[in-house]
């Protein structure tokens, strides 16, 4: 598995833009399906940290259980219903 394939459908977190009244900034991705307004600067740089972090063990994760178990890792990732939990 492509690393760039997991950032397809997990894309990695920035600081973009202020809401527009409070001025608080806004933490989103590319695909602009989240965005998350939080208090200041330093909490938003947090946030994209974080999940920097979560989203590189993640990536890991993956592409070991691809290597592991490439038949397993297939069924997983192409078969399973996207739409749980959203």
């Amino acid at each position: 598995m492509r690393e760039k394939y997991i950032d397809e459908r997990w894309p990695l977190l920035m600081v973009q833009g202020y809401h527009i009244k409070t001025k608080q900034p806004c933490v989103t991705d590319c695909d602009d399906r989240v965005n998350i307004f939080v208090n200041n600067e330093a909490q938003a740089n947090e946030l994209v940290a974080h999940y920097a972090r979560l989203h590189a063990e993640f990536s890991a994760l993956i592409q070991a259980f691809d290597k592991a178990d490439p038949k397993a890792f297939e069924e997983f990732w192409y078969t399973r219903n996207l739409n749980q939990g959203s």
